[in-house]
């Protein structure tokens, strides 16, 4: 990646009206791209823009992720501060080319302070081990006990922003 052809980072909702959108989110991966398409048509998706230094020449959308209502309440609803306004961060997807450079961070940061979801408890499966630095290094914990994120399949959650 070139650093000097942009000037900063946009995050921003993925449009369903907007092809170059959902052709991202058609192709960003095989596991999550149809979840990624429920939540534009939903408008729960958001993406992570690289802003070109020539305005002429269109932004780079480079990561996605999704925000939205619980789709493991089941899970949640054994913790006694579980509100069913609560939110569960999923489908973070940075492009290869551009991982390792603290872009999954910014844009996490980014959207979770878009349309009020700070105001709400923000959760997420951890699916990878691989994974628990990096959110534990964003703030989350585990939400069963003592905060430890320990093992292959947690659910953490976000402290207070």
């Amino acid at each position: 990646m070139d650093k000097n052809k942009y000037k900063g980072l946009m995050a921003r909702k993925l449009l369903e009206n907007r092809h170059s959108d959902v052709e991202f989110a058609k192709h960003c991966d095989d596991e999550i791209s149809g979840c990624v398409m429920e939540f534009i048509e939903s408008s729960s998706a958001y993406g992570l823009e690289l802003i070109h230094k020539d305005n002429t020449v269109p932004n780079l959308l480079i990561g996605c992720c999704t925000i939205g209502g619980a789709d493991c309440e089941d899970d949640l609803e054994e913790l006694s501060y579980w509100d069913e306004e609560d939110l569960v961060l999923s489908n973070v997807f940075i492009k290869e080319e551009f991982r390792g450079n603290g872009f999954g961070k910014k844009m996490i940061e980014s959207v979770l302070l878009l349309d009020g979801n700070s105001e709400h408890n923000m959760f997420a499966y951890l699916l990878d081990s691989d994974l628990n630095m990096f959110y534990r290094k964003l703030g989350f914990m585990n939400a069963f006990n003592d905060g430890e994120i320990d093992d292959d399949y947690t659910i953490v959650k976000l402290k207070a922003l």
